[in-house]
């Protein structure tokens, strides 16, 4: 693997196929399954948070009650 297609890999702009995975784990002196499960922790939490954002702007504000209006 060279640093071009590392490089690409790292922006995104591949999608890696399993015996890159691999050897970038074997690389690394880590498990290829470790680097999957991080990706895919990362991925979950990344939609997590999106749905969160989605929902807060789709919930209407409280309705305003007139008392408090003027502050007197």
């Amino acid at each position: 693997m060279n640093q071009t297609h590392l490089g690409v890999l790292e922006a995104g702009g591949n999608i890696p196929s399993l015996i890159t995975i691999l050897r970038l784990g074997d690389a690394l002196g880590i498990n290829g399954a470790d680097i999957v499960r991080e990706v895919e922790e990362m991925r979950r939490e990344a939609e997590r948070v999106r749905l969160a954002a989605k929902k807060a702007a789709m919930t209407p504000p409280p309705p305003v009650n007139d008392d408090d209006v003027g502050g007197s």
